[in-house]
């Protein structure tokens, strides 16, 4: 179904991951079912939060491990809502141009919707370290994450 989507000119999205699952997913067997709806013309894979919630309570280096075999390009992470911690972890871990989805656009205090977030991609936050645009020399071009 996916390269008959593609094949009409569609963009394909793909959301992998149960709601509700019962256990970790083990990397290798998740890294080559996306690796295969990539294959099929898929332009991303949104990996369902639930799914992280799993690994990253049972197996945080597997994340990373999931993360080399798929690439970090092809992944979009379900980093909310309700997890007003998840933005800043996966910033601190992949970098500030992760893709993260699931962002609320306005969360009245809960501090993980859109403008937190880019603020949080920006080093302006306490969550992703010390202000790392100040001590990067609040340097306003992409230079001062490297």
């Amino acid at each position: 179904m996916i390269k008959q989507t593609v094949d009409l000119g569609l963009v394909m999205i793909y959301e992998w991951g149960k709601k509700t699952p019962d256990k970790s997913f083990g990397v290798e067997e998740a890294a080559a079912e996306i690796k295969a709806v990539l294959s099929a013309g898929s332009k991303k894979v949104i990996v369902e939060r639930s799914e992280i919630d799993a690994m990253v309570g049972g197996d945080p280096a597997g994340l990373q491990r999931f993360v080399d075999l798929v690439g970090l390009e092809n992944i979009i992470f379900e980093a909310g809502p309700g997890k007003p911690d998840y933005p800043a972890w996966f910033i601190k871990t992949f970098g500030p141009d992760v893709n993260l989805g699931n962002i609320a656009i306005d969360p009245i205090g809960a501090g993980d919707g859109v403008l937190s977030v880019e603020h949080q991609r920006r080093g302006l936050e306490r969550r992703v370290g010390p202000y790392g645009f100040i001590q990067k020399g609040a340097r306003l071009d992409a230079e001062w994450w490297k």
